[in-house]
């Protein structure tokens, strides 16, 4: 998970704008904007400070493992591709399943519990952007 998908699934899980989250944390609009959209990674320091903005905190744990939230986004990626891989969604799952079963307890639950990036779209949980293969959502 990169920083600005830590930073931006807080700020949208707290109903935040960017502009709130600035005045909370003592940070510029711009900073956030440059942060959220990757112009530049930040400090760890920064991190946090964003985070606790926003309501929340960040815990490292040491692991070379995908979390099963981004094993899900990258499955969903290619199954909802223009041209579906599910031989690759399928040694996804695999992986998945290799990546819990080598990791001790305490890392396997983190990695589990781990929330799906927010979009701040309730539509994006329900289908894919312009996926062909999908329900059509309830949502038009």
């Amino acid at each position: 998970m990169t920083t600005a998908q830590l930073i931006r699934g807080a700020r949208r899980e707290s109903n935040l704008t960017q502009q709130a989250l600035a005045e909370r944390s003592g940070a510029t609009q711009p900073s956030i904007a440059d942060i959220e959209r990757s112009a530049h990674d930040t400090r760890v320091e920064n991190l946090v400070r964003l985070l606790a903005a926003a309501g929340h905190r960040i815990i490292i744990l040491p692991t070379l493992a995908r979390t099963v939230a981004e094993w899900g986004d990258y499955i969903r990626e290619e199954l909802c591709s223009e041209l579906p891989r599910e031989d690759a969604a399928f040694r996804s799952i695999v992986g998945l399943s290799d990546d819990l079963a080598s990791a001790p307890k305490t890392i396997r639950t983190a990695l589990c519990i781990t929330s799906p990036i927010n979009t701040g779209d309730l539509r994006s949980t329900l289908r894919c952007r312009d996926c062909r293969r999908c329900r059509p959502s309830p949502f038009k």
